[in-house]
């Protein structure tokens, strides 16, 4: 039997995002624990329109999540008012890079096997985890 469990992160749990450390404006984490692979896959959406890349740093029980953060142009943008040489600046101006960090569940040791953008407003990471063993002395 293929021990596969999909929940939402508001569940008790496995992770959850950090208030004070959210750029990213992570919002909803979804999740889908493969007990037989040992790996946790993680849909997280974000309020930003992300870049094509992200960014996935482990830093022991923290998920570290790094994404340029692209500017929406589909609201109006009233250039009549400003100077061309501004607009064509505003157009080509760096995107904002963002951050984001979520605490997973400690009393494990995770590795990440993939991460992507899937859309403008999501991303997919993947990690593979195994159980910490318990001192016997504690």
């Amino acid at each position: 039997m293929n021990q596969i469990i999909h929940q939402h992160s508001s569940e008790p749990l496995i992770c959850n995002v950090l208030k004070s450390q959210n750029h990213l404006e992570i919002g909803r984490i979804d999740y889908i624990n493969d007990k037989q692979r040992k790996q946790l896959i993680l849909i997280m959406d974000s309020n930003q329109s992300l870049g094509r890349e992200v960014n996935v740093i482990l830093k022991g029980c923290n998920l570290i999540l790094e994404a340029t953060c692209e500017q929406d142009y589909d609201m109006p943008f009233r250039t009549h008012l400003i100077e061309r040489k501004v607009v064509v600046d505003n157009e080509n101006e760096d995107p904002d890079i963002g951050f984001s960090e979520i605490k997973l569940n400690p009393g494990y040791n995770y590795n990440v096997l993939s991460s992507q953008v899937i859309n403008p407003g999501s991303i997919k990471v993947v990690l593979q985890y195994r159980y910490l063993k318990k001192n016997k002395n504690n």
